[in-house]
């Protein structure tokens, strides 16, 4: 009984110390992924979406059908200005681009001014900032234009200000670059927002640090902007990122899960039936229009692309390619309905480590009847998948 004591708990210390040292150095990463990947497939795609979020997406419809007043992509600028007229009409409550406008218009610089008008005039409009991080060149003379300092009057007015505590990072990943928008349409905007994803070591994008930090200054993503303004509360723990009365889950990196939805779910309208209506409008006619301006009043409405030519498709848990606005929109949607998904406990992955080890090796060891020493770590398997469906 002795020797069968020791034998099991050298087999249970050896199954321990590989399936730990695995884990620790990543190698189930992968597998993790692709199972996580399935269960959002097939358990989130008929979860409830808030009515009101609305995506308005440049689709490959909308490239050709305005390909003789737009031209080539990227459009004009003026098409934009276009769009928060429609919305003004409509009355949506808050307006954000996941279009990023750094560098002037390519046609006029009249396209420009029209858009930075219709954004002040609508006083609800959310541009796109990048802040990113650049690896340094061995030659610091090639490093001028890293850690530069934000300009002060931009920092005054769209960093976040009551923000406790700091998102964890490793070492060397600080951000050290930024890119802000032309001239002028920073100072017409309600808020700035970042809009870039990392995607996971499989390339699939399913997480994001809901605020970025840059020199100390916090500023939020895209998808949790029009939640946060100058007086909210956010305190950064350890484990969760609490804005307002909604608590963010996030892992030991600062990443918090987005949390999936079906692509059907989303109210989604194609950028030519919007600017067809509007030139209805504009003419006087204001029956049977693709898309009633009035479906926007008082919503969020998101804009975005999704044809191949904008080059914003990314693969996410739930389709191989899909509008990357789409990771801002599920984000928002878990802020609205707060339906956060929290990482797992990595005390409970190494408890239940220790569990099925020992006993695996105690069913193996001291059980007499074959159908017991094969059976049980069947079962076991079966009880911590269950498990696993469930808690997700």
């Amino acid at each position: 009984m002795t020797k069968k004591i020791i034998i099991s708990l050298v087999i249970a210390f050896t199954m321990f110390a590989v399936t730990v040292s695995c884990y620790s150095l990543g190698f189930f990463e992968k597998p993790e992924y692709f199972l996580y990947d399935l269960q959002a497939r097939f358990l989130r795609h008929d979860k409830v979406f808030d009515s009101k979020i609305k995506v308005i997406l440049v689709d490959e419809a909308a490239l050709k059908s305005m390909a003789d007043i737009a031209g080539r992509w990227p459009w004009p600028r003026a098409i934009w200005s276009d769009l928060l007229d429609f919305l003004s009409i409509g009355g949506a409550r808050t307006v954000l681009f996941d279009l990023l406008f750094l560098e002037p218009d390519r046609y006029n610089e009249a396209n420009d001014k029209a858009l930075i008008e219709a954004t002040a005039a609508s006083q609800n409009v959310y541009h796109g900032m990048m802040i990113m991080r650049e690896e340094p060149d061995k030659d610091p003379r090639n490093n001028v234009g890293l850690n530069r300092p934000l300009p002060a009057d931009f920092v005054n007015r769209f960093a976040l200000k009551n923000v406790t505590g700091a998102l964890p990072h490793r070492p060397g990943t600080e951000y050290n670059d930024f890119s802000l928008p032309i001239a002028g349409l920073a100072d017409a905007s309600k808020g700035m927002t970042v809009v870039e994803f990392t995607p996971d070591s499989d390339g699939v994008y399913r997480r994001t640090r809901p605020l970025r930090e840059y020199q100390g200054k916090y500023f939020p993503v895209l998808g949790l902007a029009p939640f946060i303004d100058g007086t909210s509360s956010i305190t950064i723990g350890s484990d969760s990122v609490r804005i307002n009365d909604r608590t963010i889950p996030i892992d030991k990196n600062g990443n918090c899960i987005i949390n999936m939805y079906g692509l059907d779910k989303v109210d989604t309208y194609s950028m030519s039936g919007v600017f067809a209506s509007l030139q209805k409008i504009r003419k006087g006619e204001v029956e049977n229009l693709l898309v009633n301006p009035g479906v926007f009043k008082d919503s969020i409405v998101f804009i975005g692309a999704s044809a191949v030519g904008t080059a914003d498709l990314k693969p996410i848990p739930i389709a191989p390619s899909a509008p990357g606005v789409m990771l801002h929109v599920f984000l928002a949607n878990n802020y609205l309905r707060n339906d956060f998904m929290r990482p797992p406990d990595k005390r409970l992955t190494l408890l239940s480590v220790v569990l099925g080890v020992l006993l695996t090796s105690w069913a193996v060891m001291f059980s007499k009847r074959f159908v017991i020493q094969a059976a049980f770590p069947l079962l076991l398997l079966v009880l911590y998948i269950g498990y696993g469906l469930f808690s997700f």
